[in-house]
């Protein structure tokens, strides 16, 4: 037993998910003696992998697997299936060989257990049981790993005529679990491919930059090309916003062939989209289809509607035939706010991806949900420089937070954080939280509106207590009106965001809402005067009642301008209110999807497959296939799709 927990520690991590395939937050981390033990001996896998391989439909087959097989992600350590969130690269790289024929299995594991540049750390079927998935071992670094990858792709090609997938260019790829009763693992690789493998095999596919190319005076297309890209770089301009315009561009840049590659990736980079092997897969399909009818031109075209040319002359600005107005004067140009962000503090993560330093961030939920208990469990980690679940990171030092609570009298918030024994909880210095006595405060500004009286009196506590975090429980008592009218929750947001503004602080307001209709996923419709606080909070998060008990709540990200949304509708945060000793929180459950809390099974599994229909739906529209190529992949009518496409660009 000793010898095989130490065998266990020596091998790298990578992160297991369960299915379906939307998922993206872990649930488990193993390594390759854990997966091979997972694919040759459970009985579940095994049942699912016979039924897989029966369908003989590939989009069915598909669907059979995102919506039942579990996955791991073979390259890396993740806090959420993207390459933002990787934790540490594992060193493996994970080949996909696909739809072989029954007669070459054999030869082709053979041929790749025998091979005598690579060896083989673990090789198993695929679920279809028409490939294999083939790990072999590379340097642990996410810099290289498509380096690896091409390298070995060019070794598999010249070597054997083999095909593999490309999408394992992307270390966050995941990869279906498969039972394979005869899985091949190998625990003595120890080096595994190294720089002499690249020097021998390597393609040279770097993207990081554009590569110096010769001035030729004959050539004015690729000095054109140059001087606007450089135009880009300085502007730090993204022109490829308009996915239909980013699709132009790479076909424009087919004119330069090859050529054209390197500087589809170094534009595309400047978008928050830019994913390197899709842009280098779209660029791959784009030269295979050219036909010639897309030039150059267009690409200009394209940079001088978003601002950018290669027009050496500077405009001048004349306003009634005046004077030239002076520089001075003028808006800051991109790249001068560029380098003044470079002398303000970084934005650091104080509930997760749910709030940020230096946010306005809003949390609502109907009466009950538990807001108030969620604002000061908050509060007590940030005050402690903690973070709230493991799931929802905390960036930053502890921070001295001013809490105004509302809602609660002295002796309720005592008893709440209070144990059976008369025990209080013991709360950090830093967390200041108060209610106020409105009384003191009419007879000291008398005349003054109530709402100008409370915010004066927040003010002038920022002033004395330096705090960096402002919470206000709740949004309604800093109104006298209701915060369902426009124009209040306006002038609401706008006073914030000054307070925000002026003291530098991250600001977390509480807001009740309407009674939400039951069955129902939250939207930021459900949120009191929505439009205008959602367009003027810089995030929005939820709290939802579950249908599996009084206890049990979930918490859902509606809005972020940060990051990308990780807990929508697919990922809510499952929790369970727990006093624990003297203090009474959410602990974590699960991440699941929002409709296991909203109504009985059978329902949840018609609106679950209808959410995932309605994304594809979408993704293949992005992808530029018509409405009827869409209805014959996913089996829903064009109206129907029309509709959804219309939601979304709503």
């Amino acid at each position: 037993m000793t010898n095989e927990k130490t065998l266990t520690d020596n091998f790298p991590s990578f992160s297991l998910f369960r299915a379906p395939i939307k998922n993206t937050l872990p649930n488990q981390t193993i390594n390759i003696l854990d997966l091979h033990k997972m694919i040759t001996t459970e009985k579940n896998l095994e049942d699912l992998t016979n039924v897989i391989s029966k369908i003989k439909d590939k989009k069915e087959r598909d669907k059979v697997k995102a919506e039942n097989l579990q996955s791991v992600t073979p390259s890396g350590l993740f806090r959420s299936r993207c390459k933002e969130n990787i934790v540490s690269h594992s060193g493996y790289l994970c080949i996909d060989l696909d739809n072989l024929k029954a007669e070459e299995m054999i030869d082709i594991k053979n041929n790749l257990l025998s091979d005598k540049y690579i060896e083989t750390a673990l090789l198993f079927i695929s679920p279809s049981k028409n490939g294999y998935k083939w790990f072999i071992k590379i340097p642990a670094d996410i810099v290289t790993h498509i380096e690896y990858f091409l390298a070995v792709e060019n070794y598999l090609i010249k070597t054997y005529g083999y095909k593999i997938d490309e999408k394992c260019k992307d270390y966050s790829r995941a990869c279906f679990l498969s039972y394979d009763e005869n899985a091949y693992l190998n625990t003595d690789v120890v080096k595994g491919l190294d720089d002499n493998f690249l020097k021998s095999w390597g393609v040279n596919e770097k993207r990081n930059s554009i590569k110096p190319v010769a001035n030729n005076s004959d050539d004015k297309k690729l000095s054109d090309v140059r001087l606007l890209l450089a135009k880009i770089e300085e502007s730090n301009i993204d022109i490829t916003d308009n996915y239909q315009d980013w699709l132009k561009i790479g076909f424009a840049l087919c004119e330069l062939e090859e050529t054209g590659r390197e500087f589809f990736h170094a534009i595309s980079k400047h978008s928050d989209k830019y994913d390197e092997s899709e842009c280098d897969e779209k660029f791959t399909n784009l030269l295979q289809t050219y036909n010639g009818d897309i030039k150059l031109n267009t690409l200009f075209f394209i940079a001088a509607k978003n601002g950018v040319t290669i027009n050496s002359e500077k405009p001048t600005v004349i306003l009634n035939d005046t004077k030239p107005i002076s520089n001075k004067k003028l808006p800051r140009t991109a790249h001068q706010r560029m380098e003044d962000a470079k002398n303000q503090p970084p934005i650091k993560k104080l509930v997760g991806t749910l709030w940020f330093s230096g946010e306005l961030h809003i949390l609502f939920g109907d009466n009950g949900t538990g807001k108030s208990i969620w604002a000061t469990q908050i509060a007590d980690a940030l005050t402690k420089g903690k973070s709230v679940m493991d799931i929802l990171p905390n960036e930053t030092e502890p921070q001295k937070v001013l809490f105004y609570d509302f809602e609660l009298s002295d002796k309720q918030f005592e008893l709440r954080y209070t144990d059976e024994y008369g025990v209080p909880y013991k709360f950090s210095q830093n967390f200041h939280i108060d209610n106020i006595d409105f009384r003191a405060l009419a007879e000291e500004h008398i005349g003054t509106s109530p709402d100008e009286m409370i915010l004066k009196k927040i003010e002038q506590s920022i002033i004395e207590l330096q705090p960096q975090v402002l919470i206000i429980d709740n949004l309604t008592y800093l109104k006298t009106e209701t915060t369902q009218e426009a124009k209040v929750a306006l002038e609401i947001l706008r006073k914030l965001n000054q307070l925000k503004t002026k003291y530098k602080l991250s600001i977390l307001v509480l807001a009740h809402t309407p009674k939400i209709k039951s069955g129902q996923p939250i939207t930021n419709n459900d949120l009191a005067g929505s439009k205008q606080l959602s367009n003027f909070a810089d995030s929005i998060s939820a709290i939802g009642k579950s249908c599996n008990g009084k206890q049990e709540k979930y918490i859902k990200q509606i809005k972020c301008r940060s990051s990308s949304i990780l807990f929508d509708i697919e990922n809510v945060i499952s929790t369970k209110l727990n006093k624990d000793g003297s203090f009474l929180g959410f602990e974590m459950l699960a991440c699941e999807n929002e409709y296991e809390h909203l109504t009985d099974a059978s329902i949840k599994n018609k609106q679950i497959e209808k959410e995932i229909k309605k994304e594809l739906a979408i993704n293949l529209n992005n992808d530029g296939l018509s409405l009827r190529e869409i209805e014959e992949q996913i089996g829903v009518g064009k109206s129907t799709i029309q509709r959804w496409l219309k939601e979304k660009a709503a």
